[in-house]
This record gives structure tokens, sequence and C-alpha cells, in this order.
């Protein structure tokens, strides 16, 4: 789990980072990065499930954490000020935490590189 100053935590913050933010598709999630270097320090990430992706909450928070665990193990490798939220999707049900690994690892470099 990260550090409570590294969340995402409000509506608000996720909401900002989906508006503002460049969307990134992945077999498995979207992913919303937004820049806010210069105006507020932290970087922070955050994850998103909805029921409509799935309805049994025992499947649910297992994805969650197979997510939040990525975010956690790479988190080092974001830079100061970025915001990033993951949305996974259907298919994130059916995976397991190094296919999961891998895809945000080539979305971090996209990011980056763009």
């Amino acid at each position: 789990m990260l550090k409570k100053q590294n969340r995402l935590l409000t509506n608000y913050e996720y909401g900002k980072v989906r508006r503002l933010g460049k969307k990134t598709n992945s077999e498995s999630f979207y992913c919303y990065v937004l820049d806010t270097t210069g105006f507020e320090g932290d970087k922070r990430a955050g994850v998103i499930i909805s029921t409509a992706t799935e309805k049994s909450a025992v499947k649910r928070n297992r994805v969650k954490r197979v997510f939040s665990e990525v975010l956690r193990l790479n988190f080092d490798r974001i830079k100061s000020g970025i915001w990033i939220s993951l949305y996974p999707k259907k298919e994130a049900l059916n995976k397991n935490y190094e296919e999961i690994n891998v895809e945000f690892n080539k979305i971090l470099q996209n990011i980056f590189v763009n």
C-alpha cells in the first residue's frame, strides 16, 4: 500500500486526473496521467474499479489489490508531480500479477518517452 500522501483520495482528485490527464489504453486497464509539475509536489496514484466491471466484491478487491501492488512496486519509476489513476477492465479479472505488471511497465515507458 502506498503512503497516504502518495494516494489519490478524493473524487475531486480522480476527476481532475480524468478530465485533464492524458488517457492511455491497455488490454487490461485504462490509465489516466496528469502532469502537475509546478503546481503540486508529490506524485500520486490510485485504482478505481466499478461494479459494472464485476458484481462480485471478492473479485473486484482481488483485482484492486493486484493493481495496487503493481503501483507500489513501480512507484519509484514515476516522476515527481505525476498523478496516475488506473481503471481496470473486465479482461483484468483473468490476468495474473505478472501480466498486469508487464502492461503497466509498457505504459510507463510510453508516458515518459512521449
